[in-house]
């Protein structure tokens, strides 16, 4: 009796230490300001501007007042004045899962100087915040999910990368995986313009 006891103590102090720990190891909620409608630029390409959300998970972000933050919707106008690749993809998509691997690979190159957007673009339905976010691993990468520019931009079978320049204008487009090299080069093409 004496055994069982000291072992459901000691179970209980270590089921203590695990939920202490976690509480410790999680990260604060990073504070979201909501965004404006970018002004759009003379000149910038309004047909190609659509709208995606960048989808947090429960706890990921709060507001200024520390009210939780479900998503933030974003417009390709906001990134005006450097180029963009932006990326289609889809968890159901053996390629789109790849995919997301080559732009976590290089995103972190353009801070500042050029976008990388990989938009989960979903199909009927097939893919849901949790399908993302599975699919996603361990890629640092914000999780954006958008259905217009599917339409918009004829994305039938992703992945797609479609490249804009600084003005928001169509600079290219590959249908299918596209290689961290390939992306890299088209962007460091269009900075040095």
């Amino acid at each position: 009796m004496k055994t069982r006891l000291l072992l459901l103590a000691v179970l209980l102090l270590l089921a203590a230490a695990v939920v202490i720990v976690s509480i410790r190891l999680t990260p604060p909620a990073q504070v979201v300001e909501p965004v404006m409608p970018a002004e759009v630029p003379e000149g910038y390409a309004e047909e190609n501007n659509f709208t995606f959300k960048e989808v947090f998970a429960e706890g990921e972000a709060v507001d200024a007042a520390g009210n939780p933050v479900t998503s933030v919707t974003h417009t390709l106008a906001e990134y005006a004045g450097q180029p963009a690749a932006v990326i289609f993809w889809a968890s159901w998509s053996s390629a789109g899962r790849e995919q997301l691997g080559e732009a976590a690979a290089i995103a972190g190159e353009f801070d500042g100087r050029a976008a990388v957007l990989a938009i989960n673009v979903g199909k009927a339905g097939k893919d849901s915040e949790k399908k993302a976010r599975i699919a996603m691993g361990g890629y640092d990468l914000p999780l954006y999910m958008d259905k217009t520019g599917v339409v918009t931009f004829n994305v039938t079978s992703p992945p797609k990368t479609v490249f804009f320049d600084a003005m928001g204008r169509l600079a290219g487009e590959v249908n299918g995986l596209c290689r961290a090299e390939t992306i890299r080069e088209t962007l460091d093409g269009m900075l040095e313009k």
